[in-house]
C-alpha cells in the first residue's frame, strides 16, 4: 500500500474516533472505556480471533478445492498477513495474498486470486444474511439488501455460465482484463459450484456471528440491555454499511451505522453507543490490523521461498475444471 494511502487511512481513523469521542461526551466515554472489565476485553478479542480462524478454515478449503496445496504454516501466515489489507478501500489490497503465494510458493496469481475474490463475495453474503433484521430499521435499508443480493446473483451468473462469462468479458471496463479473467474462469466455475459456495457462506456466517456475539458482550460489559439477536444483526448491518462505502476499514459507515442502530434499537445513550462502538472496533478492526502487521513482517522478511506448490488431484484423476488451457469446459 502506498504511503499516501496509509497516511490517509490513519487521518481518517483519527477523525472517526475523535468524532465518536465528541459525540459521546469525551470524559464520560473515556471513563466507560477505561472501566470496561478486563475479562470482557479478553472474551471479545477471543471472539474476534474465532472470526479469523473460521475464515482461515475457508481459505484452506478454497485452496484445496482449486487443487493447490502448500505448507500449512505458510498458508496461515499469508492469510493472516491479508488482515492488514483491511485498510485498503474495499479490501482490494487482500489480493496481495495472491502476490505472496506467487512470490513465496510460485502459485499462479490468476488461480489464487479466485480465492480472494470468492472470500470477499461470500463474506458480503454472510454479513447480509445476518443483517437482514437490522437493515429494516434503516431508511431504505431493505433497498440496500436487495441491491446486494441482486449484484451477488448477477456475478454468480456471469462467473459460472459460459454465456455469462462471455458477456462479462465484452464489457468495456472488463475487456482489458480479459486474458486474466479467461485464465481464471474455470476456477470461478469450480469455486462457485453449489457445495463450495454453501460451505463458504456457512463458514462466513459463523465467523461474523462470532464478532456479533462480541458486540453483545460489549453491551453487557457496559451494563446495557439488549438481546443477542439484536446485537448480531446490528453488528452485521453496520459492517455491511461500512463495506458499501468502500472506505478503508469500513470507516465512517460502520461507526455511524452502529451508533445510530444502538441508539434506535437498544435505546442506548449517546455515550453508551459511542463507547460500545469504540470498544468493538478496537477488538475487531485494530486487533486484525495488529495480527496482520505481525504476519506481514514475517511473510516479507522471514518466510523462505519454495520451489513451487504441490498440486493435488482428485481421486478419480486430474480435475478438468482447472488446466493451463483457456478453453471452456463443456
Amino acid at each position: 500500500m502506498k504511503h499516501r494511502g496509509l497516511i490517509a487511512f490513519f487521518f481518517l481513523a483519527i477523525a472517526v474516533f475523535v468524532g465518536l469521542a465528541l459525540y459521546g461526551d469525551l470524559p464520560e466515554l473515556l471513563h466507560q472505556v477505561s472501566s470496561f472489565p478486563l475479562t470482557y476485553w479478553l472474551a471479545v478479542l477471543g471472539l474476534a480471533l474465532v472470526n479469523y480462524l473460521l475464515r482461515l478454515v475457508r481459505w484452506h478449503y478454497y485452496l484445496r478445492v482449486l487443487g493447490i496445496r502448500i505448507e500449512r504454516g505458510a498458508s496461515v501466515a499469508i492469510f493472516m498477513a491479508g488482515l492488514v489489507m483491511a485498510i485498503t478501500p474495499g479490501r482490494v489490497g487482500e489480493l496481495a495474498k495472491s502476490y505472496f503465494l506467487k512470490d513465496k510458493m510460485d502459485v499462479s496469481v490468476a488461480r489464487s486470486s479466485v480465492v480472494v475474490i470468492a472470500e470477499r463475495i461470500t463474506d458480503l453474503v454472510a454479513v447480509l444474511l445476518l443483517s437482514l433484521w437490522g437493515l429494516t430499521l434503516i431508511p431504505y435499508g431493505w433497498v440496500v439488501g436487495l441491491v446486494v443480493l441482486a449484484a451477488f446473483g448477477a456475478f454468480i451468473l456471469l462467473a459460472v455460465t459460459p454465456w455469462g462469462s462471455e458477456k462479462m468479458l465484452r464489457l468495456p471496463v472488463i475487456r482489458r482484463w480479459s486474458p486474466f479473467l479467461t485464465t481464471s474462469r474455470d476456477g470461478f466455475r469450480q469455486i462457485f459450484s453449489t457445495k463450495p459456495l454453501a460451505i463458504a457462506v456457512v463458514l462466513g456466517m459463523l465467523a461474523w456471528f462470532a464478532e456479533g456475539c462480541g458486540l453483545w458482550l460489549v453491551l453487557r460489559g457496559l451494563d446495557a440491555t439488549g438481546s443477542l439477536g439484536h446485537a448480531i444483526s446490528i453488528y452485521a448491518a453496520a459492517t455491511l454499511l461500512g463495506a458499501i462505502t468502500l472506505l478503508p476499514g469500513g470507516l465512517v459507515g460502520t461507526e455511524g451505522g452502529m451508533v445510530a442502530l444502538l441508539q434506535q434499537v437498544q435505546g442506548m445513550t449517546k455515550t453508551q453507543a459511542s463507547s460500545a462502538t469504540f470498544i468493538i472496533r478496537i477488538c475487531t478492526l485494530w486487533f486484525a490490523l495488529l495480527i496482520g502487521l505481525l504476519a506481514l513482517i514475517y511473510v516479507q522478511i522471514f518466510m523462505p521461498k519454495k520451489a513451487g506448490p504441490e498440486e493435488i488431484a482428485e481421486e478419480v484423476g486430474p480435475s478438468p475444471l482447472y488446466s493451463d488451457s483457456t478453453e471452456e469446459v463443456s
